[in-house]
């Protein structure tokens, strides 16, 4: 009979199985991000970051626990609990410089929870957003489109703001419906806002893109501004041309614009079973006529066909699929045409964080807390983005979070000592993996802060 001390012993294929208290991690691979990190100061940059004071003499830092945080989204998890999967403690904290490591999510809920509302949430976005804006080399972007876009994010519980509105994937289901804006063709985060679903997607869009615009003026020249169906707004193109920006904004397909779609002639081919136009219009109790921007493509010639069908003349036009777009732009209609294209950048943007930072995940009983928690995952998404652009082999620099995690971060480790130094110990086989990782730590060395960007005019 076994002892209460005892552990029955397995084998698997004539190997015993057995347990170790050796200094073992998983993600041997985030020696990349945390020399990163300490190139950057990003540990000093996050003691000010957050919107309240510690008191507690026996604290974690906040950022130990910010940190802490963007361990378990680089590790993958989508939620708090997800913090205890992390694997040894100590590895992680001795490997990001940390006085202390929680992997108990409670520790992180209760972090978040000190924020309790706009101002707060308002001020990080803020500080996080000065913070990145000097590691960005403005100099080398010069010029790009400012977009914007919004999502949905369906909750399960009984979350704060989480309302029944527009929902495509789960209709009826109760979701929040943020709105982000971007830089389209750098594919930076420029800010959130997270509001209730029960929204419209143009809803306080143009306080929203005061905030946004503000962001970048100075700092390079903005091309013009790009928008979904969600922003076909007279108030807020009213407010682009005040400013003089050109735009290219999807319109929406009410019956006086199908009716006017239908009535267009002179079709330009650009290829088989893809014809574009253009025409003027003045939409229902807007002040000006606009510059429209029209394309048709025949499903039964093209493979992949994109737009929507004119319901009104469903059976003339059932063969054929539209996407209109409302522009001041005087460029010809094929140039419009590419350039709203690029608007796929957002959507790619929005799946990346979604997807691989678990965007959807980490949600909170209150509103600003979940939003705080957000805002942190577009920072870490910017940071990322700086990462792969400034250390990676160029044709390494478009991957995905999911291809960096499974390439680089999951790479099991030892942390023992090697003579008198402390010595992380990579499980790393291929001479290949090896030179790849060692080009990463040698670009990180040499990597300095870009200069600080003189205003554009």
């Amino acid at each position: 009979m076994m002892t209460r001390n005892e552990e029955k012993s397995h084998q698997i294929f004539g190997i015993r199985i057995g347990y170790t208290t050796k200094k073992l991690t998983p993600y041997g691979g985030f020696v990349l991000i945390a020399k990163y990190f300490e190139k950057i100061e990003l540990r000093s940059a996050l003691k000010g970051m957050m919107p309240f004071e510690y008191t507690s003499p026996n604290r974690i830092k906040p950022e130990d626990k910010l940190i802490g945080f963007m361990a378990v989204l680089l590790a993958g998890a989508s939620r708090f609990s997800h913090m205890m999967h992390l694997g040894n403690a100590d590895v992680l904290r001795d490997m990001f410089g940390l006085e202390r490591v929680s992997l108990v999510g409670s520790t992180i809920t209760r972090f978040f929870n000190k924020i309790t509302h706009m101002g707060q949430t308002n001020e990080l976005a803020e500080k996080c957003w000065n913070y990145l804006k000097t590691l960005i080399n403005w100099q080398e972007l010069e010029s790009d489109w400012l977009s914007f876009d919004s999502t949905v994010i369906t909750r399960y519980g009984e979350q704060e703001g989480a309302k029944k509105g527009y929902n495509p994937s789960k209709k009826g289901r109760a979701s929040h419906h943020p709105l982000l804006a971007f830089l389209n063709k750098s594919r930076i985060v420029l800010t959130l806002w997270n509001r209730s679903g029960d929204v419209s997607s143009a809803s306080h869009i143009n306080s929203f893109f005061e905030g946004a615009y503000a962001r970048i003026k100075g700092l390079i020249r903005v091309e013009g501004v790009l928008a979904d169906s969600g922003f076909y707004l007279d108030s807020f193109i009213n407010l682009l041309e005040a400013k003089t920006l050109k735009y290219v904004i999807t319109a929406k397909l009410y019956s006086t614009l199908q009716r006017k779609i239908y009535a267009v002639k002179n079709w330009a081919q650009i290829e088989p079973g893809l014809l574009i136009s253009e025409f003027r219009f003045k939409q229902d109790k807007w002040k000006n006529k606009r510059r429209y921007i029209v394309v048709r493509q025949s499903i039964n010639k093209r493979k992949k066909t994109l737009g929507r069908q004119l319901k009104l003349f469903e059976f003339e036009t059932e063969s054929y699929r539209y996407g209109v777009w409302v522009t001041n732009m005087v460029e010809p209609p094929l140039t419009v045409w590419r350039t709203i294209r690029c608007r796929s950048n957002d959507e790619n943007t929005i799946k990346e964080l979604k997807e691989d930072l678990a965007l959807s995940g980490f949600a909170l009983t209150a509103f600003y807390p979940t939003e705080a928690a957000m805002l942190i995952r577009c920072f870490l998404y910017n940071l990322l983005l700086i990462f792969k652009t400034q250390f990676l082999p160029k044709n390494e620099q478009t991957s995905r979070i999911s291809t960096l995690r499974f390439t680089y971060f999951i790479i099991p480790a030892h942390l023992g000592r090697n003579a008198h130094f402390d010595c992380l110990r990579l499980s790393v086989f291929s001479a290949k993996v090896r030179s790849k990782i060692q080009f990463v730590l040698d670009a990180i060395d040499s990597f300095s802060k870009p200069p600080a960007q003189l205003h554009c005019v």
